[in-house]
């Protein structure tokens, strides 16, 4: 319609913004369990290729975050209703000093 002009350069800043956004996040999973810790990694490595311009190498690490990510959902409901510990819920990559 007109109404908002995209550009390469724009498009580019609003895919580096979430990358350094899921970078802080990823950062955040050193802590949790290392499903989640994959997820971000693969996420904001995929924003960065995407914002770089390289869209193929981009579209090959969203499908492997994706990948990670369908595992993580299922992992973590399976964990739950079975009460069982599911590989790569139960450990964090960095273990918590208290």
């Amino acid at each position: 319609m007109g109404l908002v002009t995209l550009s390469t350069a724009g498009i580019s800043a609003v895919l580096a913004a979430f990358g350094i956004f899921t970078f802080v996040f990823w950062i955040y999973t050193f802590r949790l369990n290392w499903a989640f810790w994959l997820v971000f990694l693969t996420l904001w490595l995929t924003f960065f290729l995407l914002a770089a311009g390289l869209t193929i190498a981009g579209g090959y690490m969203g499908i492997i975050t994706a990948a990670f990510a369908w595992y993580t959902a299922f992992a973590n409901v399976a964990q739950e209703v079975f009460n069982r510990p599911i590989p790569l819920l139960t450990t964090a990559p960095i273990k918590a000093k208290h």
